[in-house]
């Protein structure tokens, strides 16, 4: 009787050491897919608390941008049509004209495809030349670059841009979205051009008209 309660008790002891030890697994695959959700999140910043969603109702544009960033948009402020966002990380503040070592600083021009032809000369100027750059873009200063779903050139000339200050040299991005295309003209500074994953990150995060 002794030795079948002795061997009860083994099998309960075992019992107990594999419930202990599959707990124990459990919590390491627990803590191991937090791990991975957590780096997971740190390489795509854009999503957090970092980051900050715009949007504006009348073209249905939205995007990201960094939210110790400087932003004003406004509609119909260039022409009739034409929503504009300008936005700069806040380290532009220098004298007229020239450009901070650590400023970065962009201006969006956004609008609807004249297709008709008809519509405000501003529109349908920018948007022959959105049409010159992409149905000519073996050009050597028009890059074809990787951004999602987004077809989007880059032009670079090596010289100021229509960037927030105008000061500071960057490229032109151009994309088209539907019945959309944007300009996102792109500045910053000798120390800041590493900064540019953010600009591709804001470019990336442009949506417009539902596309």
């Amino acid at each position: 009787m002794k030795d079948c309660d002795s061997k009860k008790e083994c099998l309960g002891c075992d019992c107990r050491k594999k419930t202990i030890a599959a707990g124990a697994v459990f919590l390491v695959l627990v803590a191991a897919a937090i791990f991975l959700l957590v780096r997971q999140a740190q390489s795509q910043p854009f999503f957090g608390a970092e980051w900050k969603d715009f949007r504006e109702n009348t073209l249905g544009i939205s995007f990201a941008y960094p939210s110790s960033w400087n932003l004003v948009a406004d509609y119909d402020h260039y022409a009739p049509g034409i929503f504009s966002a300008e936005m700069d990380n806040k380290k532009c503040a220098g004298a007229p004209g020239k450009c901070d070592s650590e400023c970065i600083d962009l201006r969006i021009l956004a609008a609807e495809k004249p297709l008709d032809g008809r519509g405000d000369g501003l529109v349908v100027q920018l948007y022959e030349d959105f049409m010159m750059v992409r149905d000519f873009s073996v050009s050597p200063l028009v890059a074809e670059i990787d951004s999602g779903s987004k077809k989007v050139f880059q032009v670079d000339h090596g010289g100021p841009t229509l960037a927030l200050t105008g000061a500071c040299a960057g490229p032109l991005y151009l994309f088209e979205a539907g019945d959309y295309f944007v300009y996102v003209f792109a500045g910053y500074g000798d120390s800041a051009s590493g900064e540019n994953d953010k600009i591709r990150e804001i470019i990336n995060s442009i949506r417009i008209g539902g596309a």
